[in-house]
């Protein structure tokens, strides 16, 4: 039973140890998932070599980014756990800006798409319109209308069109309305949802946030300020 035992201890010592030998073609996914392996089990430097290979490669995830820290200060190694606590608490606040600035331009590039689609299906209900009148006006009946008649025909079908464009206009008008309300609409839901982030972003630096990311950044800061001390 004893030796089963120390046989069983030395087999643990050799799994956390051993590392494979081509780590280096590992995959992104693979890396990250051997790193949480190894904190889940306690192999601190196993973990330290995953996700440094990883954050590598994945700068801005600022979850391995946090784990990497946490595996330095297990590992004892407190100079690189407070570089990599300080890329987790500031990334956040990166990260924060960035989503903003990429909203505004993902709001700006759908503006332009709708703007593009809109004076396109007016161009294409115009030129329907156009052809529509001009296959009323021409035609084998033409041929057997006097001039006057044409003349007359010509007038009130000219009639007709400014008739419909007017209207044409006055739908478009509408339309237009409609969507810039809709725009509006949205504009100020996105600045709702905008002033919200930030309001949880103040909570979580305050310490008033309760969210999973907003508790990890925390953590960060905390163990950035105990790594400090050491350091220091």
């Amino acid at each position: 039973m004893l030796f089963s035992c120390v046989c069983l201890a030395v087999n643990s010592i050799d799994l956390k140890a051993q590392l494979p030998d081509d780590i280096d073609n590992l995959s992104n996914r693979t890396l990250k998932t051997f790193g949480e392996g190894s904190l889940a089990i306690g192999d601190w430097y196993s973990a330290v070599t995953y996700f440094s290979k990883y954050c590598e490669k994945k700068e801005k995830d600022l979850d391995a980014a946090y784990k990497l820290a946490e595996a330095y200060r297990m590992s004892r190694d407190y100079k690189n756990a407070e570089i990599w606590y300080e890329k987790a608490y500031k990334g956040n606040e990166m990260d924060e800006e960035e989503t903003e600035e990429e909203e505004e331009k993902v709001d700006k590039k759908e503006k332009k798409k709708q703007e593009k689609e809109e004076k396109e299906k007016e161009e294409e209900q115009r030129k329907e319109e156009e052809e529509k009148e001009e296959k009323k006006t021409e035609g084998k009946d033409n041929k057997k209308l006097t001039k006057e008649q044409r003349a007359k025909a010509a007038k009130k079908a000219k009639e007709q069109r400014a008739k419909d464009a007017a209207k044409l206009k006055k739908e478009r008008a509408k339309e237009a309305e409609r969507k810039k309300k809709e725009r509006a609409k949205a504009s100020a839901k996105s600045k709702k949802e905008k002033e919200k982030r930030a309001k949880e972003a103040k909570a979580a630096k305050e310490g008033k946030s309760k969210g999973g990311s907003d508790q990890q950044q925390l953590k960060a800061l905390y163990y950035l300020g105990e790594m400090q001390k050491r350091n220091g």
